[in-house]
């Protein structure tokens, strides 16, 4: 249970930074009063979109971190074979 939590956190970091960052640069900075004007329904559709986006990279990172240390097993186990 406390890992979806913290990738859960992770992203909400991750999308926080990512707004602060785009406010910081002035012609990122016109996007928000048309992202404002548009319609509630637009633009809680086009949020969750940004956000299932940013959970889906760092599952992404997340899971290939993990494979990282299970494939330099295998590729010891290889090269153990390959010696002997």
């Amino acid at each position: 249970m406390t890992r979806p939590i913290r990738v859960f956190a992770y992203t909400l970091l991750a999308t926080a930074f990512v707004i602060f960052v785009s406010y910081l640069i002035p012609p990122f900075r016109a996007i928000w009063p048309f992202f404002r004007s548009l319609p509630d329904a637009l633009q809680l559709g086009i949020g969750a979109a940004l956000f299932g986006f940013v959970l889906l990279i760092v599952s992404l990172i997340i899971e290939r971190l993990e494979e990282r240390d299970y494939n330099e097993m295998l590729s010891d186990d290889e090269t153990r074979d390959f010696n002997h």
